[in-house]
């Protein structure tokens, strides 16, 4: 085997690093972490809510209320 290849062929018993395995809270998270759908819930959840506080956060908020709208005979009438 290649010395540069060494984690391309670990098999069972090939002494790769196993992973530690988690208790109680931790593990809940590292399950919901290594599992794609379950992060991706999770992130469009999080995501969303903060969305909605932003959104509740700036609903008094007027950004047109900073533009004036130009004066009478400021651009020329064709």
């Amino acid at each position: 085997m290649d010395p540069g290849m060494a984690g391309f062929f670990m098999g069972p018993g090939s002494g790769a690093p196993r992973k530690p395995k988690y208790e109680g809270r931790l593990a809940v998270l590292n399950d919901i972490y290594n599992d794609p759908l379950k992060w991706g819930i999770i992130k469009s959840l999080v995501f969303f809510g903060g969305g909605v506080y932003l959104a509740r956060q700036l609903k008094g908020l007027d950004i047109m209320q900073i533009v004036q709208p130009p004066s009478p005979g400021a651009y020329p009438q064709f």
